[in-house]
Parts: C-alpha cells; structure tokens; sequence
C-alpha cells in the first residue's frame, strides 16, 4: 500500500461513548472522506490472510486533498489491533473518546442484550455473572462489556507503538457540555478547517432501549433475521435477507414502535449501589493509571456519586 491509500485517521473507540457521532461530523466535512460503515479489518480473525489492498479499494472515493479516515470503536480494547496497525497504517493519527466505565458498561449491556450477543435479563442479574472468570472464558462476548471499560490498559498499549502527540484522548463528559469545541478540537487534530459547523452537531443521539419486555421482541428479531451471531457471543455479522425476510423484520419494528411502545415504560436503569459500587471499585486502578497517563483527574470516575447510580 502507498502513502495515498492510507487512512490519515482511525476512530479507534470506545464504544457507547460518542464515537458514532463523531464519526457523523467528520464524514459530513467537506476535506473528510470516511466510509459509512465501521471498518472492522484490524480485529479480523482472518486479518492475516488478507492481502495489503485492502484500504486502497475502501479509500478508493477520497479525493486528492481529502483527510482520509476510518472508525471501528472495537479498536481500542481488542489487545491485537495495536500491532496490526502500526504495521499498515503506521502514521496515522488515533482519535479515542472515553465514558465514565460504569455508564459505559451499563450501555453496552443493553447494547449487547438487543442484539442478541447475551442473555435477556434485567441488569441485577445480566451482570454479576460477567465477574465470574469461568463464565467469562465461555463467553468472550458478553465479557466485553466488562473488559472494554480498562481504558488506562488500552491507551497504554497504544502508546506502546504510537507517539502521545498522535493519539488524541477525549472524555464522552466535556462532549456533552460543548459539542461545538470538542468538533473543532477533532478537525484541528485531524487537520481540515475547524470552522466549518456539520449539521451533525445538532442531532440527538438515538433513543436507548431499557424495557425488557420491547428488547425480548427486538433480541429475537435481531438474532433470527438481522445478525448472524457467533458461539459465545464472540462475534456478529449482518444477514442476507429475502424478502419475506425484510418485510418480517419491518412488521416486527413497527409493531414496537406502534404497539410495544405505549405498552411498556423505558426508564433508564438504576443500578443496585452494591452493583454499582463493585463495578466503581473494579475499574478504580486502571481510572487512576488513565489519569497518569492524560495528567487528568477523573473524580467522578473513582466513586459512584453519593444518593446516585449510573
């Protein structure tokens, strides 16, 4: 591969923590070309047997002057992706968002659950589980939400093979509260014009699924019709569907959306404190090791607020 078919970028993660949404800004700017969908070639089982062609034909629209890049947010806590990508696209820039680990894990759960990769429970039970080192190894995939939470572990192996001044590290907290200044933070690193505003700006994040009754409905769907999901919940590709297919998947949606809807509640969980304490208390070595690293205090990353819950 040669210099011109190389990705000038790669949203490296973490998921359920605003990746998707940065992804949306920087495809939407003019001096930006990024694939719709996540590129998931450095996680790969079969990266090895790949031939090294593979980004020139994803890359292929970009145009002259365009900053190229890619997003997959599994990047940042798959343990092999480091290495891969310091070999083919060595001089790229690394673009991380991270969320507090306890919301991220309580997203991701149900992230998870909808999509058929772990068991339907609720959280007070779907989670205890997952501490478990035998229940983890038979199931690499719900482990995930656990694991992709040891962000100070993730980064550091980052930097084993990528320059700090490369590796841009942002908190899914200050997006929140300025959306505008952490855009222009991400254009600047990237290096296209950071005034221009995407429309992206101004979109509201998709609306989560907490009831368990609609995620039954939903988990079923997306396991028979919409992903192929694989033993243990280690991986997940799309389907091809027929018709009959298609149309079954769309009766199903509407009717959550027509019916389940104004059936079932969808508060967002609160977590049990003794749950929410053991998970605090799980990640609080490796919060303090990404705060070394960032020269950043975290506080309300070490505790669970008092009276509150993720």
């Amino acid at each position: 591969m040669t210099d011109l078919t190389l990705p000038h970028f790669v949203i490296i993660g973490a998921q359920k923590a605003g990746s998707t949404f940065l992804h949306h800004c920087l495809r939407e700017h003019p001096q930006v070309y990024m694939p719709l969908d996540e590129t998931p070639i450095f996680e790969d089982p079969f990266y090895q047997r790949r031939d090294r062609d593979w980004l020139a034909r994803l890359l292929f629209g970009a145009g002259p002057d365009q900053r190229r890049g890619i997003k997959r947010p599994n990047f940042l806590g798959q343990p092999e992706c480091p290495a891969r990508m310091a070999a083919d696209v060595p001089d790229a820039r690394l673009i991380a968002i991270l969320r507090n680990p306890v919301e991220r894990a309580v997203s991701a759960y149900y992230h998870q659950i909808l999509n058929g990769i772990a068991p339907v429970r609720p959280i007070e039970r779907g989670l205890p589980p997952l501490f478990d080192a035998a229940y983890r190894a038979a199931n690499p995939g719900p482990a995930r939400i656990i694991d992709y939470g040891f962000y100070g572990e993730q980064i550091a192996r980052f930097l084993d093979y990528f320059p700090r001044d490369r590796v841009l590290v942002l908190i899914y907290d200050d997006l929140k509260h300025d959306r505008l200044g952490i855009v222009q933070q991400v254009y600047r690193f990237v290096g296209v014009d950071d005034a221009y505003v995407p429309q992206a700006l101004n979109d509201r994040p998709k609306a989560s699924l907490y009831s368990i009754p609609r995620i039954r409905l939903m988990a079923l769907r997306n396991r028979r019709l919409i992903y192929h999901i694989e033993p243990q919940g280690a991986g997940m590709s799309m389907r091809e569907q027929n018709r009959l297919q298609r149309w079954a998947s769309e009766a199903i949606r509407q009717f959550d959306r027509r019916v389940m809807i104004r059936l079932f509640k969808n508060p967002r969980p609160q977590l049990d404190p003794a749950l929410a304490y053991r998970l605090y208390s799980l990640y609080a070595e490796d919060i303090a090791r990404l705060e070394a690293l960032l020269d950043r205090d975290l506080p309300a990353w070490r505790v669970a607020p008092p009276g509150e819950t993720p």
